[in-house]
């Protein structure tokens, strides 16, 4: 599942705080915080219903800061969000939600932060990059946040999700381990930061219920990719039902059946095995539907009986030899 991130709000003000209108989050989302003000002096809180909002990292240069707060939501609320400072100034901040992550903990949600503070000279556009470690999955996305005067631009690839004067944010839902912005700022110092996002891994799935008892259900399954269900300790008076193959393949094994089940009737649109273990008296193997492919039915017992309708003598001829008929 990629990482995805849609942009809450965002607001600029003159003053000692900042109170943005009401936001909803999402439960097991990662929500992250910019802000920059024109004065060193950052945030002294950050108080919402949306949860406790942590420092990721922050920088100041030329009367200016830039900050990143972060958390992963714990339920979904929706509340304002007030941040408080020492003194006033122009305020502006974003709060980003990400979707995709790993919300384990903030810890596995952002792997790793880095920060920037680059001089630009004269002439420009000036390229600004902050340089992140390997990262843990190429599947892993890339937020950046800057503060910069000028236009700022970010990399080819990039979805740029904050655009307020001098403070801009980007998004690559991929790896990036050098995250650029570009700014025709110069003679001034400019800030940033980076930030890897760790998102849910996938793939192939192995699916296992174990301890199931008699009266209850598996349930219909629907597959998109190649999967294996396993079903072990099925007892009397469940029932597996037949499962919905949408791509790839699905193996579905049943052990250890009991009298008074029933294997329903599958019907094969490929070569497929079907092999019942440890049938007893009174049960039913069901009907086979061949569509393409052969199945192979292998029954044994004291008394075999075969109903024959409409065959050739040949066959009729050859069962009696065997004594079958």
């Amino acid at each position: 599942m990629a990482v995805t991130a849609v942009e809450l709000l965002d607001v600029q003000n003159y003053g000692s705080s900042t109170t943005t209108v009401s936001f909803t989050s999402t439960i097991g989302r990662l929500l992250v915080l910019t802000i920059q003000r024109n004065n060193t002096n950052g945030a002294t809180g950050v108080s919402t219903e949306h949860g406790t909002f942590v420092s990721v990292n922050n920088g100041s240069v030329n009367n200016r800061c830039l900050e990143m707060y972060a958390l992963v939501t714990t339920s979904t609320t929706t509340d304002t969000l007030t941040v408080t400072y020492g003194q006033n100034s122009v305020n502006r901040l974003s709060i980003t939600e990400f979707d995709g992550i790993d919300d384990t903990s903030l810890a596995t949600a952002i792997v790793q932060n880095s920060t920037v503070n680059q001089y630009n000279g004269g002439g420009g556009p000036h390229d600004v990059a902050i340089n992140l470690s390997a990262f843990g999955s190429a599947t892993n996305a890339t937020f950046l946040t800057s503060q910069a005067l000028g236009t700022v631009t970010g990399e080819v690839g990039y979805t740029q999700m904050t655009a307020l004067v001098e403070l801009n944010n980007f998004f690559l839902a991929s790896e990036d381990t050098t995250p650029t912005f570009t700014t025709t700022q110069k003679f001034r110092s400019t800030l940033g930061v980076a930030i890897e996002i760790g998102g849910v891994s996938s793939g192939e799935l192995t699916i296992i219920p174990t301890g199931i008892t008699s009266g209850e259900v598996f349930g219909d399954v629907v597959l998109q990719f190649d999967q294996i269900i396993e079903s072990v300790g099925v007892e009397s008076l469940e029932s597996i039902p037949d499962p919905v193959i949408v791509t790839g393949s699905v193996f579905i094994q049943a052990v250890g059946i009991e009298s008074s089940e029933f294997v329903s009737e599958p019907s094969l649109a490929f070569d497929q095995l079907i092999t019942a273990l440890g049938i007893e008296s009174e049960e039913a193997f069901g009907f086979v539907i061949v569509k393409d492919g052969s199945v192979t039915v292998v029954t044994s017992g004291e008394i075999l009986q075969m109903m024959i309708e409409s065959l050739e003598s040949p066959l009729i001829e050859k069962l009696h030899k065997q004594g079958l008929h």
